[in-house]
């Protein structure tokens, strides 16, 4: 299902089952009944629509190699549509994330670093444990980078 750009994402609503104006103002065991009017709840969006079509098909392609359609998403968009960096790059974030690093900052750190392996691996703990710290994920990239990867450095640079 998907949405034109400038209006809201699409919503469902949900009633409940039973609408009857005869229900009790309290239930017998003196709780409120629940609401009967509907229940909003937001329809998520397929993440393939923030693709253009031919990224939709490569990313379509890559997914059906067994990765998440969401992660292919953010590597196509991080990557670009060349098929063999974009699975280069799902494979390198597999491989971070057996090493205990979060998905979403392992792309973000070696979409900074244009994929290069032995510098993420030098910098991603420094940057997670900067960015749990609370500061932002462009700040520590440029603090990490202007410290030759340095933490204290880059933490300095962030306190100043």
């Amino acid at each position: 299902m998907s949405h034109m750009k400038g209006l809201p994402k699409p919503y469902h609503l949900n009633y409940p089952d039973d609408l009857s104006q005869d229900s009790p103002a309290e239930t017998p065991s003196g709780e409120s009944p629940p609401p009967t009017h509907p229940v909003v709840t937001r329809v998520a969006s397929n993440p393939l629509d923030r693709l253009p079509p031919s990224a939709q098909k490569l990313a379509r392609q890559i997914s059906e190699m067994g990765f998440p359609v969401a992660k292919v998403v953010r590597a196509c968009e991080i990557i670009g549509q060349d098929h063999k960096k974009v699975v280069d790059f799902l494979l390198q974030v597999q491989a971070f994330e057996e090493k205990g690093f979060p998905d979403t900052k392992v792309e973000y750190v070696l979409g900074t670093l244009k994929m290069d392996e032995e510098r993420a691996q030098q910098f991603l703990p420094s940057f997670v444990q900067l960015v749990d710290l609370g500061f932002n994920e462009e700040k520590v990239s440029a603090a990490l980078i202007q410290s030759g990867c340095d933490r204290d450095k880059a933490l300095d640079a962030l306190l100043s």
